[in-house]
């Protein structure tokens, strides 16, 4: 099975995904202004490589990235941990075990920045679909659930979500509920709104079966009991440029005044070849869910990334990571004029997946953006603001075969805006 935006297989045995996009992570420990402390870490940085070449189990390695963005590597790094996809919450990390696909493992966090495995949990048993593999895990805003997609139907060509609540003092996890309406060919990563309450996916599938391209947009809704289950919103599709062509969308990233950014790439209906380059459009949710958009094939950007393989949105909500097999660009993001160009490539590497389980992409709060590349195993630093980008000191870092990457915050963020329904954080 072919994706068009990311090149993934969407069959059970290979849905391990991912990192979260744009997940807002509490504290952890003592907090300091953002670049006012140079000898204090501001991030924390955890990428899980294949360390199976040697018949060894995966590992995690682990940075601390100081004001300037240098990285060094933290006590005890590289740890014993046999992860592909990985989420945190500033407290504990999870991951997808690499040997047992269907366990998701938790290590605590240490004041330094140290993981140590403090519980497991079996989601075979979890589920009802008797499918192998989890797929891509995400946290809510305030950390304390889980949401981990699992294969289902009767081919386990499906994907639906298991709803844990994180045991704050343990790290183990506590199974609540599975969504009821599995979405067919779906496996990509939800990402929440600024409130807290919607999550929305897509992923733009090539289905050999049918013979055609599948946009598998998704919607959900988190329950005040922490369930996430379906909703049936109204989601509209721009137009493409052409009548006989439509967008497949793929990709989604939330900013922290309930807007989405979505990749879109433009299919045509007769041949089912691809159009021109990949576009970034952007929504609105309501208070129900529902999703309004005015960007058009006019006035939404082209990508200069190729196949766009992962989105992060920054803390702010103002500018967006974009990264595919051409490399990695940014973008930014304006409530009334909607995404803009910013910068062209930043590197040229090729940012695509080499497995199902992987982000690639992910800001902290003190204004870095954090990029691996799995095939020349790299790993950058920007420092990017809405005025100035300028690489890291040290960046590219060498991180051999890096799969995905997830940072921890260790600043503050002071929002620049207030959700109306929502908390005034962003991810």
């Amino acid at each position: 099975m072919k994706t068009l935006i990311k090149l993934t297989l969407c069959m059970a045995a290979t849905l391990g995904v991912h990192a979260v996009f744009a997940q807002h992570i509490p504290m952890l420990g003592r907090s300091y202004a953002s670049g006012s402390t140079q000898g204090v870490p501001v991030a924390y940085i955890y990428v899980s490589v294949n360390n199976n070449l040697g018949g060894s189990p995966n590992q995690v390695e682990g940075f601390a990235a100081a004001w300037n963005g240098a990285l060094t590597p933290i006590p005890g790094s590289p740890f014993a941990a046999d992860l592909t996809g990985m989420v945190l919450n500033g407290k504990y990390l999870f991951g997808i075990n690499n040997d047992q696909p269907n366990e998701i493992d938790s290590f605590s966090i240490g004041w330094n920045g140290a993981l140590k495995q403090v519980a497991k949990e079996d989601t075979y048993s979890d589920s009802p679909y008797g499918c192998i593999g989890v797929g891509s895990m995400i946290l809510d805003h305030l950390g304390a659930n889980l949401y981990a997609p699992v294969g289902a139907g009767g081919t386990c060509d499906s994907t639906a979500y298991l709803s844990y609540f994180i045991e704050g003092a343990t790290g183990q996890l506590k199974y609540l509920a599975h969504s009821q309406v599995p979405k067919f060919l779906y496996n990509w990563p939800l990402t929440f709104t600024g409130n807290n309450v919607f999550a929305y996916g897509s992923e733009c599938i090539y289905d050999y079966r049918g013979g055609a391209y599948l946009d598998t947009f998704t919607s959900m809704r988190r329950k005040s009991d922490g369930t996430l289950n379906d909703l049936a919103a109204s989601v509209p599709t721009p137009a493409a440029k052409y009548s006989d062509s439509f967008y497949c969308r793929g990709i989604t990233a939330a900013d922290p005044a309930n807007h989405i950014a979505v990749a879109m790439q433009a299919i045509n209906l007769t041949n089912e070849n691809v159009e021109g380059l990949t576009q970034i459009g952007t929504y609105s949710a309501d208070k129900y869910g529902n999703l309004y958009t005015n960007s058009t094939y006019a006035n939404m950007p082209v990508t200069e990334v190729g196949t766009v393989s992962d989105m992060s949105m920054a803390p702010s909500g103002r500018l967006l990571a974009v990264v595919g097999d051409g490399g990695l660009q940014i973008f930014k993001l304006d409530t009334d004029d909607g995404i803009r160009h910013y910068t062209d490539l930043l590197t040229h590497d090729n940012m695509s997946r080499i497995t199902s389980s992987a982000g690639l992409v992910f800001w902290d709060n003190a204004d870095h953006v954090y990029a691996i590349s799995p095939y020349t195993s790299k790993l950058y630093v920007f420092h990017v603001t809405e005025t100035n980008v300028s690489e890291a000191p040290g960046s590219p870092y060498t991180v051999a075969l890096p799969q995905n990457i997830v940072v921890l915050p260790k600043t503050k963020l002071t929002p620049s805006v207030s959700p109306e329904d929502g908390d005034g954080d962003k991810d």
